[in-house]
């Protein structure tokens, strides 16, 4: 489940100091796809993610013993599978099916795609997928799965917005919302409502705010600053466990909020921060 760390050296341009942007030298940074410090950035989307823990059946004898304290479910599918715990995970990081052959109760966690940061003088950080997690009793059907794209950074040339991520389903179950958009000066654009919330910045003398996250999901992006003259600052996306922070004077990029860690897969891993 965990990838490469992928990381965007930082530049200076017209366009102010930037780092880990979603386009080199020009605009903010993506929200978290779900796994901390992943990035979308030119040539790769980067996704959500969904895993599904079952309890494991070994052997008939041990079945009788788990048969005290959880119902034993049967399955396939997934890009990966391990077992740890007692459990088997299976994780989706691509549409697919979830194939139940014996039904029972699993537990589960969906993290959105994140969404696209903002363009202009400081675009807004884009917003985290939709972070979450809860339980279910499956029946022995077909669940349908779909692994929401992180969403498009604002472009230049021509001017483009940044766009939300897209949503991941676990279908019939549950459906984590894909991360809001940043907002930009140039093209002018507003933050948008997503998992969490796109940050704000600061268009033609007003701020543009950040945006509420979904409830239970994620939380608002940051409001955008103007510091001085065409010093703009624009905000940090919400993160699943936390606000994006608001643009200062003396902040150059203010923090994206704060992820949410998660031991579903047998070991702790960060996921659905903001972006910065």
């Amino acid at each position: 489940m965990n990838l490469p760390n992928m990381t965007i050296a930082c530049e200076r341009s017209r366009r102010r100091m930037v780092g880990c942007a979603s386009i080199a030298g020009a605009r903010r940074a993506a929200g978290d796809r779900g796994i901390a410090g992943k990035f979308h950035f030119p040539g790769l989307t980067l996704s959500g993610a969904i895993a599904l823990r079952l309890m494991l059946v070994f052997c008939a004898t041990l079945l009788v013993a788990l048969a005290q304290t959880a119902s034993s479910v049967d399955a396939t599918g997934g890009n990966s599978t391990n077992d740890t715990g007692g459990y088997r995970i299976h994780t989706f990081t691509s549409g697919g099916n979830f194939i139940v052959t014996t039904g029972g109760d699993v537990e589960y966690l969906i993290v959105a795609g994140g969404g696209g940061g903002g363009g202009g003088v400081q675009g807004g950080g884009g917003g985290a997928g939709g972070y979450l997690t809860g339980s279910a009793t499956l029946s022995a059907t077909t669940y349908g799965i779909t692994v929401g794209a992180g969403g498009n950074g604002c472009t230049d040339s021509p001017d483009v917005a940044a766009i939300n991520g897209d949503d991941s389903v676990i279908q019939d179950i549950a459906t984590a919302i894909g991360g809001g958009r940043g907002a930009s000066e140039t093209p002018d654009a507003y933050a948008s409502v997503g998992g969490s919330g796109g940050a704000g910045t600061w268009k033609d003398a007003s701020y543009l705010p950040g945006t509420n996250g979904t409830s239970g999901q994620g939380y608002a992006g940051g409001d955008g600053f103007q510091i001085d003259g065409d010093n703009i600052g624009g905000g940090g996306g919400g993160g699943s466990s936390s606000v994006g922070t608001n643009a200062t004077t003396g902040v150059m990029q203010p923090a994206g909020g704060a992820g949410t860690s998660s031991s579903i897969s047998g070991a702790p891993v960060t996921y659905a921060a903001g972006g910065a």
